[in-house]
């Protein structure tokens, strides 16, 4: 998942609702099939049916079967199961169940995808994948020296030793070119002091000195960090070597003659290996790639700041490590911040039972409350009445013993293109209809809110519009049993400020 987005307020909650059509009512959601399981979940499903199922990879024109037994039988009930699921597709490449190459593995695929969900707790790992190839899950760290920290974590959760294997990766560099060559000024914010056991917050301002808007096309790992002890040289954060990005364009705008806070990150003050740093002075460096293909760099000036000595028992460092956002199943963002001269930590919520829940975990582990600042921002709802030209598929399923629903919205948007469209925010709300409430749906609370580029073929990738919610309330809690809908639409913005909605019908849903 990636670090939190620092959004102007003005540009979360603008735009009305236009149109005059009211969508129809929708048949029930659960007569609706599924949307598709990952390759990871549908091996999974395979191997509960056929529990000596390792996995299957291609190589060299075979199709090669991982298996935990020699029993022929558990053998060939592995390879029906796999062709139960994937036989279409492999038929189609040319394979069938007489011409699979068994392949002697030590884990099932219901233990790899386990063991995949369980690697996710492991504190700065940039990419975790199973290794069909190598019967293993293969976590990719950002930083050297993170090792030793990743391997405890996955001792104390009871995996089955090897299933996990840790591939470190070098560190990178900063870009120094191409420049941003559209006119503008760009500035790393940072206190000037930060004591030990806080977090230091890092903003990129970018300041448009022209009189037309400045608009930031970008990526979702566009903005780039380091930080360098100024007396010994040592780099305690480095630039990741490689970076697993999402395949999406985000959107950052800078009105005329204004200066805007295009993005931000976050230290700990801790160096790769967990080390608390020690006081003196750092500098930090940065770059902002503006562009998806072929990029230009924004490169802001250095800035200096000191480290004083501190204690972790006061600071915000405690607060952000326990309130990561979306933790615990609840809807909540955080951001850090400032508040007389002390850092405070920013808790944004959708309502007050989110916030009780906050309030609740951070009672349990004995934080002090008094640096958090609690902010309510009610969650994006679908309105009643815009275009239509949207389709909404839900699905349901249990995984690993919970209640899933998963969407899928669609919609062309062809014709605002030609409008010009340009922001694409795709926004499900679960509505409780005895109370009007939204209790739940899909983009999460904060993430409903990011801007997404239209696309430019017309037609929206059903791939890039498929999420899932739990069945869960705001604050973590199961939802009652009963009769939901499912409101859902596309808010399309056009340049001109102009904001359409194309809606889908509504549906059904029942929670058992």
């Amino acid at each position: 998942m990636p670090w939190p987005r620092l959004l102007l307020l003005s540009a979360l909650l603008s735009g009305s609702a236009l149109g005059q059509v009211t969508p129809p009512p929708g048949p029930p959601a659960r007569s609706q099939p599924a949307p598709r399981l990952n390759i990871d979940e549908l091996n999974a499903e395979i191997a509960r049916q056929a529990p000596a199922y390792g996995g299957f990879f291609v190589r060299d024109g075979l199709l090669s079967v991982y298996v935990t037994s020699t029993d022929p039988a558990q053998r060939q009930a592995a390879v029906r199961e796999l062709f139960a699921v994937q036989g279409e597709e492999l038929r189609r490449r040319g394979f069938s169940p007489e011409t699979v190459v068994f392949v002697p593995g030590q884990f099932n695929a219901e233990q790899l995808l386990e063991a995949k969900v369980a690697a996710r707790g492991i504190d700065g790992w940039q990419s975790i994948d199973i290794d069909e190839t190598r019967n293993r899950v293969v976590v990719q760290l950002r930083l050297p020296g993170m090792e030793e920290r990743a391997r405890a974590f996955l001792a104390e959760q009871g995996l089955a030793p090897g299933i996990v294997v840790i591939a470190p990766i070098p560190h990178g560099k900063l870009p120094e070119a191409p420049a941003f060559i559209t006119p503008h000024q760009a500035q790393l914010k940072v206190p000037v002091l930060v004591a030990q056991g806080n977090t230091l917050p890092i903003e990129l301002r970018v300041t448009n000195p022209t009189g037309k808007p400045l608009h930031l096309e970008h990526g979702s790992c566009a903005f780039t960090v380091e930080i360098q002890n100024v007396a010994t040289g040592e780099l305690v954060l480095p630039v990741p070597g490689a970076q697993i990005c999402t395949m999406e364009l985000r959107l950052a705008s800078v009105p005329a003659h204004s200066t805007v806070t295009v993005d931000s990150r976050e230290w700990n003050l801790r160096s790769p290996g967990g080390g608390v740093v020690p006081p003196g002075r750092y500098v930090v460096r940065a770059a902002f790639a503006v562009g998806a293909r072929d990029p230009q760099f924004i490169r802001p000036p250095d800035q200096t700041f000191e480290v004083v000595a501190g204690t972790q028992e006061t600071g915000t460092a405690q607060l952000r490590n326990v309130l990561r956002d979306g933790a615990y199943g609840i809807a909540f963002h955080t951001l850090l911040g400032e508040e007389q001269g002390q850092p405070v930590v920013f808790v944004f919520v959708p309502d007050r039972r989110a916030q009780a829940g906050v309030e609740q975990r951070l009672r349990e582990q004995k934080l002090p409350l008094d640096r958090v600042r609690f902010r309510v921002l009610p969650p994006l709802r679908v309105p009643p009445s815009g275009q239509g030209g949207a389709r909404l598929q839900v699905g349901s399923h249990t995984w690993r013993g919970n209640a899933q629903h998963l969407f899928e919205l669609s919609a062309n948007v062809t014709p605002w293109l030609a409008q010009g469209a340009w922001r694409c925010q795709p926004v499900i709300n679960v509505v409780d209809p005895r109370s009007g409430d939204v209790v739940g749906g899909w983009p999460g609370f904060w993430m409903s809110r990011v801007p997404h580029p239209c696309s430019g073929g017309g037609r929206l990738s059903l791939s890039s519009w498929r999420g899932v919610w739990d069945e869960r309330r705001s604050d973590g809690t199961p939802l009652h049993a009963g009769r939901y809908e499912v409101h859902a639409g596309l808010k399309v913005t056009l340049k001109t400020g102009r904001v359409v909605w194309l809606l889908a019908p509504v549906q059904e849903l029942t929670v058992p």
